[in-house]
């Protein structure tokens, strides 16, 4: 996320990101745009098998802590 939003700082294009991340990421240089007439779509969360089960217990806290609801994880 950092990379798409130096990217757009850079001049390189748009960026439509998650409404959360205005808090999250401030960039002086950046113009954050509301987006209401959008139609919501889902974003994927993975990580590798052998990732440490505690930093994945957090990512899936914060995720939904984010999401601000609980939505349910599918293991592919």
């Amino acid at each position: 996320m950092e990379d798409c939003l130096l990217e757009v700082g850079r001049g390189h294009g748009v960026w439509f990101a998650p409404q959360p991340l205005h808090a999250l990421m401030p960039a002086g240089n950046v113009r954050w745009i509301p987006v209401t007439d959008a139609e919501p779509f889902d974003l994927a969360v993975v990580w590798p098998d052998h990732a440490p089960a505690p930093l994945i217990t957090r990512l899936i806290a914060e995720v939904r802590a984010v999401a601000g609801h609980d939505r349910q994880l599918h293991a592919a």
